[in-house]
């Protein structure tokens, strides 16, 4: 009888072992595919909405048209000329430019993000634009559309992250 029980204890105890250790593996995995989920359903959010608002910023002129004479009346902002096709606004851009980040963020739709707007020259490699944050060289939500500004073509960088 000794002898059975002693069998009895180490097969309880390696069962034990094998169960915890395929938790330990299950609850590891799990964790980790969550996380990785999460991450990539954040960047795909922040992606779709750097392209939202770069699109938003050279294809309309914003509301009302004229916003960058009175900037209390602007509801959404867009710097594209509106006696110009594919141009933008060197009026706009100025007034955008000179506007407090936490209204410009505000006017974009944006609660808890950061964001970097950037006007580059293609040509001259000029800079008319730099707005936010600093821009990393590397993120999932940089989204690039391009336009005209003073007969010139531009990119207009958008990256969003919080």
């Amino acid at each position: 009888m000794r002898k059975k029980k002693g069998f009895l204890q180490i097969d309880f105890a390696f069962a034990l072992l094998i169960f915890f250790i395929l938790f330990f593996l299950t609850y590891t995995f799990y964790n980790s595919y969550l996380e990785n989920l999460s991450e990539d359903m954040k960047s795909k959010v922040f992606t779709a909405d750097s392209q939202d608002i770069c699109n938003m910023l050279i294809s309309t002129p914003g509301y009302p048209g004229n916003w960058e004479n009175d900037i209390s009346s602007l509801v959404f902002i867009g710097m594209k000329n509106i006696s110009a096709n594919y141009s933008l606004d060197s009026l706009k851009i100025a007034e955008f430019t000179s506007e407090n980040y936490i209204n410009i963020t505000d006017k974009l739709y944006l609660e808890d993000e950061f964001v970097n707007i950037k006007i580059i020259g293609l040509e001259t490699n000029t800079s008319y634009l730099n707005f936010g944050g600093e821009l990393s060289s590397y993120s999932f939500s940089l989204y690039s559309c391009y336009s005209n500004y003073n007969s010139e073509p531009v990119k207009v960088m958008v990256q969003i992250w919080n």
